[in-house]
């Protein structure tokens, strides 16, 4: 995505804990780092995709800003979303940021252009970098590239205990189960 695309969403001057509305909450990775750096609070950062919302993600971003002051999302753009497989994202960049950013749990979201967080993570320099349980034992380069990432700026690694069998994959894959009894049902009426 183009950074001219991307920056529509930013607010000039977001300030965490004191936005007025859904719009201020987005903000380029450069406003975040400023306040990050010049405060004393105990940032916590969450990135993925965000695809379609549920109870498990609900619960994931509620755990990870319990653990400090102020929680930053980094939203994956389209074209990294895409990457999870055909059709995806299902809900376009724009209504993902918007999503995000109405929850009360989270103060600043980020429209985030590469695949990890790696890049984000030296940025923002937060005091916790929070994933899935899923992804305890998850050893991808991209992963462990974060990981390395998070170590180099004293950024500890966590992961919320929330199990989930709602993955958005898995939601789409019931979704698609379901259309397929469903045509295959009025299939034999006709």
């Amino acid at each position: 995505m183009k950074q001219e695309k991307i920056s529509k969403f930013y607010a000039p001057d977001a300030t965490c804990g004191y936005t007025t509305s859904v719009s201020d909450k987005v903000v380029s990775p450069h406003v975040a780092a400023t306040w990050v750096h010049s405060s004393r609070n105990k940032v916590v950062l969450c990135h993925g995709c965000y695809d379609i919302i549920g109870p498990a993600h609900i619960d994931h971003l509620m755990w990870a800003r319990a653990l400090g002051d102020c929680l930053v999302v980094s939203v994956s753009t389209d074209e990294m979303c895409q990457a999870k497989g055909p059709g995806r994202p299902i809900i376009p960049l724009e209504g993902r940021v918007l999503h995000l950013a109405a929850f009360s749990c989270v103060d600043w979201v980020i429209p985030w252009p590469q695949r990890n967080a790696e890049e984000l993570i030296k940025i923002l320099r937060p005091r916790f970098y929070v994933k899935g349980v899923d992804t305890k034992h998850v050893n991808t380069e991209e992963f462990q590239r974060e990981k390395i990432a998070a170590r180099s700026t004293l950024c500890q690694v966590r992961y919320s205990p929330t199990q989930s069998c709602y993955h958005t994959s898995d939601i789409i894959k019931r979704f698609q189960e379901k259309q397929c009894l469903l045509d295959e049902i009025l299939g034999m009426e006709e």
